[in-house]
């Protein structure tokens, strides 16, 4: 299926205030630009000057709009000469250019020649969205086509108004079944088959995690929801993982996805996610973490959980900016890492081989692998959608999963299920043992968050009631050298624990340490803390896990 008519109409975007209707004329591909007769005023009244700027950008994007507003920036789609697509951030000189492709400026009630002197130019750049209604909203460049939860396919090059992407070339996806067949799912099936088939994958499970990963990053312009975070682990160096995870971008985008690679240095990852999250990308690669690596800051927690709304600032600036996260997040590495406050929010694949060098046994090259994989876009995006209908087909119903998702409903529903009843019969099934009792942090956080229920029941508290609780649990122990094994003090960090010992203890490092388990859920409990402001400051509570089998 074709895009929808990209541009509203002059009369949806209410400007016959502005002047009089518009009538668009066809884009000239090869010049880049409108024959526009029309003739614009700088007005000694700003706002009718800001009324005939708006007109100008609609007129001057035409059927296929360039300019947009992107995290309330003005901004531009530039293709280069070799046909790659950026977003550029429009500058005072760019502005100018572009207003008077859109037409003449003169001075109001004459018609002599007006200059967009610095002053108007600024003051257009620094307006908001709201006051230039024919400018649209941008979500980011997308290199393949758009396949919506309803079952359309949005493959034209050009903005797509319904996702707010804008699709750097056109796609020819061939006819999808809206009942399909045996054959057809045993032919989408094949695919992933053919592609995947040379990776060392530990289980089935590994495979068809890879699978659903694909058909998530192919879902996911079309999903507002969270998704959860794709790990591929790795049992030694140059097993495949960065490989696997290029070719799954390049099968679901039709374009190899570029790396960032890991530091040790948190704030350093926090950098390229807001670097990744500022320019949209849609599939974001942490590769390569080493042992002991906190992978998962805050703003890459903010992105996959919650309204997925990530707060940033732009380099060197002030300027502040609120970001709805479209990415989908990846990361690989040796035995990697996964901390219990996140293992609910992870996914995972394994790849187990006995050679260090196991590339060296595929029998395509890597550059062949990655043709192949972005050769097969059309028929991978056809796939699945294959396997969307096929899933609608049956009644949209839900697996079951043994582990804890519960954070990501929609996907699970909509992505992991739809995967499940194409055939795949494993996918996620590993779940639980990522989140399994044998996993020592996990069973110290769940014995910590049941010993405050323990004390605290459903009810609210707070840091001052917890540092009560465990400076009496300290005197009893500095008295007659006995504890209970319900004492909270026996889940204190080290910090904590002498600070209490010395009764230095004070509510500000209490509100520190129960905040490294707000939001955790953990297997075996059935309860997660949650922090709420309130007019008395800030207080805790825990409440029910909502179980996935209940989603």
């Amino acid at each position: 299926m074709t895009s929808l008519k990209n541009q509203k109409s002059v009369e949806e975007l209410d400007l016959s205030d502005f002047a009089q209707p518009i009538e668009l004329k066809e884009w000239d591909k090869a010049v880049g630009t409108l024959e526009l007769p029309k003739v614009y005023s700088v007005c000694s009244n700003f706002a009718d000057t800001l009324k005939n700027v708006n007109i100008a950008l609609f007129r001057y994007n035409g059927n296929r709009p360039t300019v947009f507003f992107k995290d309330g920036i003005l901004v531009e789609a530039v293709e280069n000469e070799k046909g790659d697509y950026g977003i550029c951030k429009i500058k005072r000189s760019r502005l100018r250019t572009i207003l008077y492709k859109a037409g003449s400026w003169v001075k109001e009630g004459t018609t002599d020649s007006a200059k967009l002197d610095n002053d108007l130019l600024d003051s257009v750049l620094t307006s908001l969205p709201k006051e230039f209604p024919s400018v649209r909203a941008l979500k980011g460049l997308y290199s393949s086509a758009i396949l919506t939860r309803d079952g359309r396919i949005f493959s034209e090059k050009g903005y797509e108004s319904e996702s707010g992407y804008y699709i750097t070339k056109t796609c020819k996806i061939a006819e999808v079944p809206a009942v399909p067949s045996k054959e057809d799912l045993e032919k989408a099936r094949g695919y992933f088959s053919n592609i995947f088939g040379e990776f060392a994958f530990e289980n089935p499970v590994d495979f068809e995690n890879a699978v659903l990963s694909v058909c998530s990053m192919v879902k996911r312009a079309s999903m507002d929801s969270v998704f959860p975070i794709w790990a591929v682990d790795k049992n030694t160096t140059r097993a495949g993982a960065t490989l696997l995870m290029q070719t799954a971008g390049a099968m679901a985008y039709g374009k190899i996805p570029g790396l960032y690679a890991s530091s040790k240095r948190e704030n350093e990852i926090e950098k390229l996610i807001a670097s990744a999250v500022k320019f949209g990308e849609p599939l974001v690669i942490i590769d390569n973490v080493t042992k002991g690596t906190n992978w998962t800051p805050e703003n890459l927690l903010s992105a996959t959980s919650g309204t997925g709304e990530v707060v940033s600032r732009n380099m060197g600036t002030m300027d502040v900016f609120t970001t709805k996260v479209k990415a989908m997040f990846a990361v690989n590495g040796v035995n990697l890492d996964i901390r219990a406050d996140v293992c609910g929010r992870v996914y995972k694949t394994r790849l187990v081989t006995k050679k260090q060098w196991q590339d060296s046994s595929f029998k395509r090259s890597k550059q062949e692998l990655f043709d192949l994989a972005v050769s097969s876009n059309s028929d991978i995006v056809w796939a699945t959608a294959v396997f969307q209908n096929n899933w609608a087909m049956l009644g949209k119903p839900k697996m079951r999963c043994d582990g804890n998702l519960s954070e990501y409903p929609e996907w699970f529903s909509e992505c992991a299920s739809m995967v499940y009843y194409a055939g795949y019969s494993s996918v996620l099934s590993n779940q639980k043992e990522l989140q399994t009792s044998d996993n020592d942090a996990e069973t110290f956080g769940a014995e910590f968050v049941n010993c405050l229920y323990d004390k605290f029941k459903l009810g609210e508290f707070t840091p001052l009631a917890v540092m009560k609780a465990i400076s009496v649990e300290a005197e009893n122990r500095k008295v007659s050298n006995s504890f209970s094994a319900n004492d909270l003090l026996n889940y204190a960090p080290e910090n904590v624990m002498k600070a209490a010992v010395s009764s230095t203890l004070t509510p500000e490092k209490i509100g520190r340490w129960i905040k490294e388990y707000m939001d955790c859920k953990f297997v075996d409990c059935d309860y997660f803390v949650k922090r709420e402001k309130s007019r008395d400051g800030i207080k805790y509570r825990l409440a029910p896990v909502e179980l996935q089998s209940n989603l």
